[in-house]
Formats: structure tokens, C-alpha cells, sequence
């Protein structure tokens, strides 16, 4: 059975493999079709996680950069691992006027029973970028550095209390405790994590000490970094983040644990090529504005995008090796 960081590579690897890919070529034949109403796009989540500030930073920039003309509206539909906003999206089959912001956990929730969803019913317009997940304690916490945490999860892993956001069980941030905890020689039937809606409300619950420890992305948690309020411990890249350069990996810490989340846009079932098309340029675009770049380097994102059909490639892929890890973590539903 691959062990989790083996799998962990295959991950970050097909990643990469993906990107060589490139961007499928486009039919150029058929009809145009543009948007004639608002633009819905529809959040799995509570305000302030990372779905919502990446459904508000496209919002902002395609209406600054002049990408789509149209009203852009975000929704949020938390609850369910998803399927609120998943039932939401399909109830507007061929309708391409609604968006769905779709990551890791989408496919994560179904494989661990969380949800009952294939997201493979729907259409998956855009892969947008991968991002990794930090390890944040509070700054008068008693948990020093990543090495003190590995070696408090060693002696007993209920010893923490961890919180997540957004994705709930089997989820990126989940999974990339889990991952850790594992690799740190923790057991991870032991292991304590307190979910929330979004990651800002498991910042907040840290912020008031209810939890030691929390994986989140870097945006919701960067500005009490910077405040001096919070500590990262670890970041689960491969390598250091720009932003929080003077935080270690957890493999620098001397945990071999790495992992990213991905992000993109998906649709209801049924959308037509014409639709797909738009969408497909309009994210790539997007994708290559300088906003857009410089907002992946200021939230420690990796640029990742990739078309519809590469995209639908590589989240098939995803979904396999996702299978993996979840059963070498015991998660995986039976």
C-alpha cells in the first residue's frame, strides 16, 4: 500500500504533469455564446473561508479587468460538505449563468461519505490554482515550533486540539492534519479535530483559545499572522512560502509531510461547448491578468490553471489518487 507521502508526490507530480498539458485547444466552430443575465457564482462555504475569498477576488477582478461584463453575484451555501451549494448548482442544468467554486473537497467528501455527490455530473469549466495548507497556533500558545507539535502528537495525538474550515471531513485541511499527524508518528485514531464552516471561523475559535492548532490556507489567517496574534508552526509545501518565508516546512522540521489543495470552477450538468468555451478563455484570462498573479503571490497560491478538458483529465486522476491516500489514512468509505 503507498504510504501517504509516497501518494502525497503523486499528487503534487500529476499536478505538475498536468500543467505540462497545457491548455487543450479550443473548437473555434461553434456559435459564440455570452452571458445575458448575472453571473451567479455559488460558495460552499461560510463568508470569509477560502472559497468565498476566491469567488470574491474573481468577482473583483473580472469586473476591474473588464472580463465579464455582466453582474457577478456570489452565493453562499454552506453545509452539507458541499451539498447544499452542490443541490443549488443543479438545479440550473445547461444554465451557464451559475458557477460553482469547487476544490479538493469536493471530491474528498464524496470518498469519505460526507456528501453523496459525483462532481463528475456536473462540468468542470476551470482548474485555477494549487495552494497549500499552514499549521497556525496562537502567539502565547505553549506549543513552540512544528517539532514540539510532531513531538506532542507522538507521546498522544488527543493531546491537540486541531481545527478546519470549509471542507469538513476527508477535506483538504482534514487531510493535510491527517497526513501529518501520520507522518509525524501520531495515531490517527486518536486524532482531535473540531470542524467549522469556513477556516475564518476556525481562525476566530482560535483566536479565543477554544483550539490549539489550525490548517487553513494562508488568507484567512495571514493578517493576524502579521498582527503578531497568531504563529504559523509549518506550511505543508514542498518548500517555503514568499509570504511567511521565515516559516519552515513540515519536512524541514523533520516531518515528511507535504500536501496542496486545488481550486476551480465548475458547473451544473448539461452546460453546452459554447458556454464551456467562453468560460474556458474568460478563467484563462483571468488566469494570466497581473492581478490575478499578483494575488497568487501575495495568498502563497501556485499558478495551476488548466482548460476544461485538461482540467476534467486531471481531476479524474485526482479522484483516484485521492481514493489512495483516503484508505492509508482510514478514511475511506467501505
Amino acid at each position: 500500500m503507498p504510504t501517504p507521502t509516497r501518494i502525497a508526490l503523486h499528487l503534487r507530480l500529476f499536478i505538475a504533469g498536468a500543467l505540462a498539458i497545457g491548455s487543450g485547444n479550443i473548437a473555434a466552430q461553434a456559435p459564440e455564446w455570452r452571458p445575458n443575465r448575472a453571473i451567479e457564482l455559488v460558495v460552499p462555504a461560510a463568508a470569509g473561508g477560502g472559497p468565498d475569498t476566491l469567488a470574491r477576488l474573481i468577482q473583483r477582478i473580472a469586473s476591474e479587468e473588464k472580463l465579464i461584463t455582466a453582474t457577478i453575484v456570489v452565493n453562499n451555501k454552506p453545509g452539507g460538505n458541499h451539498t447544499l451549494a452542490w443541490n443549488h448548482l443543479q438545479q440550473s442544468p445547461g444554465d451557464g449563468h451559475v458557477l460553482m467554486m469547487a476544490s479538493l473537497g469536493l471530491l474528498a467528501s464524496s470518498l469519505t461519505g460526507g456528501n453523496s455527490i459525483d462532481y463528475s455530473e456536473g462540468t468542470l469549466v476551470a482548474q485555477l490554482f494549487s495552494e497549500p495548507i499552514v499549521f497556525v497556533t496562537h502567539a502565547e500558545s505553549g506549543i513552540g515550533n512544528a517539532r514540539e507539535l510532531a513531538q506532542r502528537l507522538r507521546s498522544d495525538s488527543a493531546s491537540v486540539t486541531f481545527a478546519t474550515g470549509g471542507d469538513g471531513a476527508g477535506g483538504a485541511n482534514h487531510l493535510a492534519v491527517a497526513q501529518a499527524v501520520r507522518a509525524a508518528g501520531g495515531n490517527l485514531k486518536r486524532l482531535r479535530v473540531v470542524q467549522y464552516q469556513s477556516s475564518q471561523q476556525a481562525t476566530s475559535a482560535l483566536l479565543g483559545r477554544h483550539v490549539e492548532v489550525i490548517a487553513s490556507p494562508l488568507a484567512p489567517v495571514l493578517q493576524h499572522v502579521q498582527a503578531g496574534s497568531l504563529r504559523i508552526l509549518a506550511v505543508s509545501a514542498a518548500a517555503r512560502l514568499p509570504a511567511v518565508a521565515g516559516t519552515p516546512t513540515w519536512r524541514e522540521s523533520g516531518v515528511d509531510a507535504v500536501f496542496s489543495n486545488v481550486r476551480g470552477v465548475i458547473g451544473p450538468r448539461g452546460l453546452a461547448e459554447p458556454q464551456i468555451r467562453h468560460w474556458e478563455q474568460t478563467f484563462a484570462r483571468l488566469a494570466a491578468s497581473e492581478a490575478w498573479q499578483k494575488s497568487l503571490q501575495s495568498g502563497s497560491r501556485s499558478a495551476a490553471y488548466l482548460d476544461a478538458t485538461a482540467a476534467a483529465r486531471a481531476w479524474k486522476a485526482l479522484n483516484l489518487e485521492l481514493q489512495l491516500l483516503l484508505d492509508e489514512l482510514g478514511l475511506l468509505k467501505k
